[in-house]
């Protein structure tokens, strides 16, 4: 989606002006997702590699995503009474669809702020809060109305604690046999980031791009990488039994 000057700079202005920087189609490598689900600790918040212990912390989502970790709780349940940008659409669930639809045909878009908001809006729903019905949080809607806000928000929680839900679900599936694939919601792509990160970056050829001395966040240059192969994975996380009947879409 090409950008104007003035919604660059309204953007810019918001703790996601790295959503403008994004690759259209990020690459993501199931057979990480699948080990490190099924390697999953729900007491310690982690993953448990080679008998080591590796947790998945705010920590990494502040530097793999460049969230805020303090601040005020995202409440995404909550309805909003009366929303001007809720306005926009009907009565009915807004989906992904409805906002690209809005977005490049700019129909009752009264301002660059107005066009912002549903920008923000479309990459959370996308890439941070991502469901199975592929509708927007109701509560998001409340939250991007004021654009000067948005920073006091604690974000990197509520990406974590989004994603943790789903890995949890997910990693219950894997144990108990109970089903041969299943939805990983949430934003998995910072799986990627965190394994990257943590255990398979000298196995993994990472093309820096022209970032200059830019390494935060960390997304920026390890969206690069198009794919893990089986052999980085395997010296990364010492797999010796990789099943291959447990699949994964990625929302």
């Amino acid at each position: 989606m090409n950008l104007t000057n003035e919604q660059k700079i309204c953007l810019s202005k918001t703790p996601f002006a790295w959503m403008m920087k994004l690759e259209c189609n990020l690459k993501m490598t199931r057979d990480l997702l699948k080990e490190l689900c099924g390697r999953w600790d729900e007491t310690r918040g982690g993953f448990l590699v080679n008998s080591e212990f590796v947790s998945l912390s705010l920590l990494d989502v502040c530097l793999g995503l460049g969230l805020r970790i303090r601040g005020t709780r995202v409440d995404m349940t909550n309805q909003p009474l009366h929303s001007p940008t809720r306005s926009l659409f009907g009565p009915n669930a807004v989906s992904m669809k409805m906002l690209y639809e809005k977005l490049i045909k700019g129909e009752n878009l009264g301002s660059i702020e107005d066009f912002c908001r549903l920008y923000i809006l479309l990459g959370m729903s996308e890439f941070l809060f991502p469901n199975t019905k592929g509708t927007v949080c109701p509560g998001l809607f409340s939250i991007v109305d004021n654009l000067d806000d948005l920073c006091k928000y604690n974000w990197g929680s509520a990406v974590l604690e989004y994603l943790v839900k789903s890995i949890c679900r997910v990693s219950n599936s894997i144990r108990s046999g109970s089903c041969s694939s299943s939805w990983l919601g949430g934003c998995a792509y910072l799986l990627q980031i965190w394994a990257l990160g943590h255990l398979l970056y000298p196995n993994v050829n990472i093309k820096r791009k022209d970032l200059g001395d830019m390494n935060f966040p960390r997304i920026l240059y390890l969206q690069s990488v198009n794919s893990i192969g089986y052999k980085a994975l395997q010296d990364g996380l010492y797999i010796n039994d990789v099943s291959e009947l447990f699949v994964f879409v990625i929302l």
